[in-house]
């Protein structure tokens, strides 16, 4: 789905929708504007009148699941060599089951 069809909120706002802690507006403008990661991956946003930068619930909970899909990705990568245990196979499962989700298939 496109931000521009969902409701935007500043990011003091959207810092709320954010899992497991709320980061600083500083942190949420480096999301957007630099991203995070090898990838950069960015937190969807608007600006608005001059330098006002907003993004949407949906949007921040995207951002963490790529940011999920791609952190689990490195530590699959950093494990080549070694047997693949069942706790690996599960976390990959579920790594698949939130991309689907978040994909809406």
């Amino acid at each position: 789905m496109a931000l521009k069809d969902e409701q935007v909120v500043p990011l003091a706002q959207a810092a709320r929708f954010c899992r497991g802690g709320r980061p600083s507006i500083a942190t949420m403008w480096r999301w957007c504007v630099k991203g995070v990661g090898r990838s950069r991956t960015r937190l969807e946003h608007i600006r608005v009148t001059g330098n006002q930068l907003m993004t949407s619930k949906e949007a921040v909970l995207r951002f963490e699941e790529r940011r999920a899909t791609e952190e689990s990705d490195a530590l699959r990568l950093r494990s080549i060599g070694r047997t693949r245990t069942r706790a690996d196979a599960r976390a990959a499962d579920q790594a698949a089951e939130r991309y689907l989700t978040a994909e809406g298939l």
